[in-house]
């Protein structure tokens, strides 16, 4: 894969929000590249460390 960006970033923690916000949690069938870009991110080692450690968000 390319180099991550901000923005890749930002998308991927705004992500579920997008999908509450449009109430069409089947954006993951539809679009799976968003899906895949958020697992990419999510999957880096101090990502995934970051958001264990949060706090839940209630959406």
């Amino acid at each position: 894969m390319r180099r991550l960006t901000w923005g890749d970033f930002v998308f991927a923690g705004m992500y579920d929000y997008l999908k509450a916000m449009l109430q069409s949690p089947d954006l993951d069938t539809k679009y799976p590249s968003f899906k895949k870009l958020q697992d990419t991110v999510l999957s880096l080692p101090k990502v995934r460390e970051y958001v264990a450690a949060a706090p839940p968000t209630e959406l």
